[in-house]
């Protein structure tokens, strides 16, 4: 197989995991079932050799066979990745659980290390270390601003860094050592014109590309995180917890904010919640998410007029209410009915008159006491 067939193998191995785990909710397609979001085409794509019966717990053995592997071979950023969806596809998974929080701890702890040592290595001037340094840095830890920034402003004065071939030296063995991950030996052929197969010459000097590199990894494993989250969204959706998916498809859209199938999710989650809430009667909160969602999904309109139709209703029962207890003497509950009027109908003119009528007998009341 060449190089390139391997890298796009790689990537594929990287999402087929990500992609069970959005098709198979329960029998469900890969969208969020009859009541959600279409996927996109490029989503449903990916999901067709996935067979439609096959439950969420059953991806389990294959992907946790897969993060053992990984974990073995040290390869600790991917290992744990794949112990994050074994925890989301058994749930209460004690092993998942524990190798995630290890993992989690080891991952961190290497990349400080590798920080550390890029940040020595920079104040001695060294830069060709700490350029090594801090790609592996970011290797484990892509969301550290410091160390890209390191790369991107500071040590990235030229387009390429020059490696010395050495003798026993293979393209995916220069790629490991200097990128941490021999899957990018294809473009350290592609920029020095190699063939394909076969080792350099030693005492060759290849041209290394730089910020390709650094932003391809960044993208990479900010996507594979987004596409992790997003199946989470979508997984909390079906099982109805709307106000989860709701919660998680914000977190993505404040990194990501023309995500599409991210604002469907949430679209469909604001619509499902509102929905909810009114039918509960909790007119001022399920107005609130319906103001929210597209108004051309489904009858969100017509929904939101019946929000708005039964907030009315309600506020007259409580003004009602407020009435009778002021009739009462009860000057406490009155002012209780007609507070909650108006918080259902702000220009409730009566409500407004009374809570004054109120508070005002009951101070001069509270004088001649």
């Amino acid at each position: 197989m060449t190089r390139t067939l391997r890298y796009h193998a790689w990537s594929l191995l990287l999402w087929l995991p990500l992609v069970g785990l959005m098709a198979c909710a329960e029998a469900q397609p890969t969208g969020v079932g009859p009541e959600g979001p279409t996927p996109s085409a490029a989503s449903k794509q990916a999901a067709s050799p996935v067979k439609p019966k096959l439950k969420l717990a059953e991806w389990a053995p294959t992907v946790r066979e897969r993060a053992r592997a990984l974990e073995a071979a040290g390869e600790l950023h991917p290992a744990l990745m794949r112990w994050r969806i074994v925890n989301q596809l058994v749930p209460g998974d004690a092993e998942a659980k524990q190798k995630v929080e290890a993992l989690r701890l080891r991952v961190e702890s290497v990349a400080r290390q590798h920080f550390d040592s890029a940040t020595a290595f920079h104040q001695k001037e060294d830069m060709r270390q700490a350029f090594k340094e801090y790609l592996l840095t970011l290797s484990y830890d892509p969301a550290n601003r410091q160390a890209f920034e390191a790369v991107k402003f500071e040590l990235n004065s030229k387009e390429f860094i020059i490696h010395d071939v050495k003798v026993g030296d293979t393209l995916a063995k220069i790629s490991q050592d200097e990128y941490n991950d021999p899957d990018f030996d294809y473009l350290i052929s592609y920029f020095n014109d190699l063939p394909e197969e076969g080792p350099p010459t030693p005492g060759a000097k290849l041209q290394l590309p730089v910020l390709i590199i650094v932003q391809r990894r960044l993208a990479a494993r900010a996507e594979a995180k987004v596409g992790s989250r997003l199946a989470e969204a979508q997984a909390r959706f079906n099982a109805k917890d709307y106000a989860e998916a709701i919660s998680i498809a914000e977190r993505i859209l404040s990194q990501l904010p023309n995500h599409a199938e991210a604002k469907q999710v949430l679209n469909a989650s604001l619509y499902e919640r509102g929905k909810r809430l009114g039918g509960e009667k909790h007119f001022v909160e399920a107005l609130s998410l319906l103001n929210r969602v597209d108004p051309s999904y489904k009858d969100t309109r017509t929904l939101i007029q019946g929000v708005r139709r039964g907030m009315r209703e309600q506020a007259e029962y409580h003004y009602a209410s407020g009435v009778k207890s002021y009739t009462n003497q009860d000057l406490d509950g009155a002012i209780k009915e007609w507070e909650e009027t108006l918080s259902l109908n702000p220009d409730h003119a009566k409500a407004k008159e009374g809570i004054d009528q109120a508070k005002g007998l009951r101070a001069r009341l509270e004088r001649l006491r």
